[in-house]
Protein backbone atom coordinates (compact mmCIF):
# COMPACT_ATOMS: atom_id res chain seq x y z
CA UNK A 1 0.00 0.00 0.00
CA UNK A 2 1.22 3.45 -0.84
CA UNK A 3 0.86 5.26 2.46
CA UNK A 4 2.89 8.13 3.81
CA UNK A 5 5.58 7.22 6.36
CA UNK A 6 3.78 9.08 9.15
CA UNK A 7 0.59 7.16 8.51
CA UNK A 8 2.51 3.88 8.51
CA UNK A 9 4.01 4.74 11.90
CA UNK A 10 0.54 5.54 13.22
CA UNK A 11 -0.93 2.31 11.86
CA UNK A 12 1.87 0.25 13.42
CA UNK A 13 1.08 1.56 16.91
CA UNK A 14 0.43 -1.57 19.01
CA UNK A 15 -2.26 0.23 21.02
CA UNK A 16 -4.28 1.01 17.90
CA UNK A 17 -7.13 -1.43 17.43
CA UNK A 18 -7.62 -2.50 13.84
CA UNK A 19 -10.97 -3.39 12.39
CA UNK A 20 -10.68 -6.31 9.98
CA UNK A 21 -11.65 -4.89 6.60
CA UNK A 22 -11.76 -7.02 3.48
CA UNK A 23 -9.93 -5.72 0.43
CA UNK A 24 -12.06 -4.53 -2.47
CA UNK A 25 -15.31 -4.39 -0.54
CA UNK A 26 -17.71 -2.09 -2.44
CA UNK A 27 -20.64 -3.09 -0.22
CA UNK A 28 -18.84 -1.36 2.65
CA UNK A 29 -18.19 1.88 0.79
CA UNK A 30 -20.86 4.58 0.74
CA UNK A 31 -19.22 6.93 -1.77
CA UNK A 32 -21.46 5.90 -4.69
CA UNK A 33 -24.52 6.53 -2.56
CA UNK A 34 -23.20 9.93 -1.50
CA UNK A 35 -22.56 10.87 -5.14
CA UNK A 36 -26.13 9.83 -5.99
CA UNK A 37 -27.49 12.11 -3.25
CA UNK A 38 -25.37 14.97 -4.57
CA UNK A 39 -26.43 14.41 -8.19
CA UNK A 40 -30.12 14.41 -7.22
CA UNK A 41 -29.63 17.58 -5.20
CA UNK A 42 -27.79 19.40 -8.00
CA UNK A 43 -30.28 18.32 -10.65
CA UNK A 44 -33.24 19.47 -8.55
CA UNK A 45 -31.96 23.04 -8.36
CA UNK A 46 -33.30 25.76 -10.61
CA UNK A 47 -29.81 27.20 -11.14
CA UNK A 48 -26.91 24.79 -11.49
CA UNK A 49 -23.70 25.57 -9.61
CA UNK A 50 -21.16 27.42 -11.75
CA UNK A 51 -18.16 27.14 -9.44
CA UNK A 52 -16.53 24.56 -7.24
CA UNK A 53 -17.50 26.59 -4.16
CA UNK A 54 -21.16 26.59 -5.19
CA UNK A 55 -21.00 22.84 -5.80
CA UNK A 56 -19.41 22.31 -2.38
CA UNK A 57 -22.18 24.40 -0.81
CA UNK A 58 -24.82 22.28 -2.54
CA UNK A 59 -23.08 19.15 -1.30
CA UNK A 60 -22.89 20.38 2.29
CA UNK A 61 -26.52 21.49 2.18
CA UNK A 62 -27.75 18.20 0.72
CA UNK A 63 -25.80 15.73 2.88
CA UNK A 64 -27.42 15.69 6.29
CA UNK A 65 -26.35 13.70 9.34
CA UNK A 66 -29.38 11.47 8.80
CA UNK A 67 -28.06 10.57 5.34
CA UNK A 68 -24.79 9.33 6.83
CA UNK A 69 -26.64 7.46 9.57
CA UNK A 70 -28.87 5.79 7.01
CA UNK A 71 -25.93 4.76 4.83
CA UNK A 72 -23.68 3.60 7.66
CA UNK A 73 -26.44 2.18 9.87
CA UNK A 74 -26.25 -1.35 8.45
CA UNK A 75 -22.44 -1.29 8.10
CA UNK A 76 -21.86 -3.74 10.97
CA UNK A 77 -24.14 -6.32 9.34
CA UNK A 78 -22.44 -5.73 5.99
CA UNK A 79 -19.01 -6.13 7.54
CA UNK A 80 -20.00 -9.35 9.29
CA UNK A 81 -21.35 -10.75 6.02
CA UNK A 82 -18.24 -9.70 4.10
CA UNK A 83 -15.98 -11.37 6.67
CA UNK A 84 -17.82 -14.70 6.53
CA UNK A 85 -15.93 -17.54 4.84
CA UNK A 86 -16.49 -17.23 1.08
CA UNK A 87 -18.15 -13.89 1.74
CA UNK A 88 -21.79 -13.47 2.46
CA UNK A 89 -24.68 -11.60 0.94
CA UNK A 90 -24.42 -8.03 2.13
CA UNK A 91 -27.67 -6.33 3.09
Amino acid sequence: KDLTPNLNIYLEDPELQHLPWPDKSPALNIIKSLWAVLKRSVRSRFLLPTSLKQLADVFLDSIQLETFQKLYGPILRRLEAALMPNGGKTP
